[in-house]
C-alpha cells in the first residue's frame, strides 16, 4: 500500500494526467494495477547484468522521424 501510495503521490506532483469529464458517446479506457509477490530469486524475468538494472522505454526523436519521412518520401510511399 505505501508502494502504491508513493506512486500515485508522484504521478499527482508531476501533473501525468489531468482529470476531466468523458465526452459524451466515449468509454473510458480501463487500466489498473498488477499485484504480485516475488517469493524467491527466481521470482523475475530479468538477468544479472544483461537487463537486471536497466529500463526500456521507447521513445521517437526527431532525426527518426525526418529519417522515415525522407525514406518514404524517396520510395514514393504516401504517409497517414
Amino acid at each position: 500500500m505505501d508502494s502504491m501510495r508513493e506512486e500515485l503521490s508522484s504521478l499527482i506532483n508531476n501533473q501525468t494526467w489531468t482529470l476531466v469529464d468523458l465526452p459524451s458517446g466515449r468509454k473510458e479506457i480501463r487500466c489498473g494495477w498488477i499485484y504480485k509477490a516475488n517469493k524467491n530469486e527466481q521470482g523475475h524475468f530479468q538477468k544479472p547484468e544483461i537487463d537486471y538494472n536497466d529500463t526500456f522505454a521507447p521513445v521517437g526523436d526527431k532525426w527518426i522521424l525526418r529519417f522515415v519521412l525522407t525514406f518514404a518520401l524517396h520510395l514514393g510511399y504516401e504517409l497517414f
